[in-house]
C-alpha cells in the first residue's frame, strides 16, 4: 500500500502524487504526518488530519467533473490512517485517541497499528472504538522481533518513532536463543498464514475471531473483497 507524508512534499506536491496514485489505477492509501528529519524542519503544510481532507476533496471534485451516469465508475481513493495504543501515560493515551477520533471523522476509513507488543493496548483500542461509536476496520501490524537485527533495541530506546519495545519485552528477547527465535516463528506462521520470516506483515481484514462486542460495519465502504470483522493478532 503507497504512503503519503506531509514532510516532504507541499500541499501541490501532495495533490500531483494523490492524482498520480489514483490515474495508476491504486485505491488506497496510508494518510501519514511523517517523523521530524533528523536534520532540517521538513515540510509540513498539513498534518495526517489534513492529508486525509484532502484525499477526500480530490474525491470530491473527481466525481464533479464527471458526466451524469458515470459516477459509480470514478476513481475514489480510499484513505487510511495510523494509531498507536501503545502510550503508557494517560495524557499521551488520550492525545492519540483524540487524534485517532479527528481521523476518522474527517474521512479515515480504515486505521493500521504502530508496531507494538501489548495485548491489553490492543485490546484499549478497540474498546476505545466501541465506546465512541467509531466504526471502521483495524489492521494489526505483525513483526516478529528477534535479537538477529538492532530493532529490538532501538524499540526500546525510542528511537524508531512509532515502535515500542518495552523493557520486559526486551529482556524476554535478550533471554532467547536463536533456536527459540525460529520455534517463535514457526508458531506465527500457524496462526497467521505467513512465512514466518522477521518481517513486518500487515493483518488486515481477518477472518477469523472478531474484537471483543458487536461490529456494525465500517462507516464508509471498504475495499472491495474486504472481510467487515476486525481481529487483532498479538505478536
Amino acid at each position: 500500500m503507497p504512503h503519503a507524508t506531509a514532510k516532504d512534499h507541499g500541499l501541490e506536491g501532495l495533490k500531483t502524487y494523490l492524482l498520480g496514485l489514483a490515474k495508476l489505477g491504486l485505491e488506497s492509501v496510508l494518510a501519514l504526518t511523517g517523523d521530524k528529519p533528523a536534520s532540517g524542519t521538513g515540510v509540513f503544510d498539513v498534518d495526517s488530519i489534513g492529508l486525509i481532507e484532502l484525499v477526500q476533496e480530490l474525491n470530491a471534485e473527481a466525481c464533479q467533473r464527471a458526466a451524469p451516469g458515470t459516477y459509480g465508475s470514478v476513481p475514489q481513493l480510499f484513505a487510511l490512517a495510523a494509531v498507536s495504543p501503545f502510550k503508557y501515560t494517560e495524557g499521551a493515551a488520550r492525545q492519540q485517541y483524540l487524534k485517532m477520533d479527528k481521523k476518522i471523522r474527517s474521512g479515515a476509513g480504515a486505521l493500521i497499528t504502530q508496531l507494538g507488543w501489548d495485548w491489553r493496548k490492543s485490546e484499549e483500542l478497540f474498546r476505545v472504538l466501541r465506546d465512541e461509536g467509531l466504526r471502521v476496520p483495524v489492521f494489526g501490524n505483525v513483526y516478529l522481533l528477534t535479537t538477529a537485527t538492532p530493532a529490538p533495541r532501538l524499540m526500546r530506546e525510542g528511537k524508531l518513532f512509532g515502535c515500542v519495545a518495552t523493557e520486559a519485552l526486551f529482556d524476554k528477547l535478550t533471554r532467547e536463543t536463536y533456536a527459540d527465535h525460529e520455534k517463535r516463528a514457526a508458531s506465527r506462521s500457524r496462526c497467521t498464514g505467513t512465512s514466518g520470516r522477521p518481517a513486518s506483515i500487515s493483518a488486515g481484514w481477518p477472518t477469523s475471531t472478531p474484537w471483543p462486542g458487536s461490529w456494525p460495519g465500517p462507516a464508509r465502504s471498504a475495499p472491495a473483497g474486504a472481510v467487515q470483522r476486525p481481529t487483532w493478532t498479538s505478536a
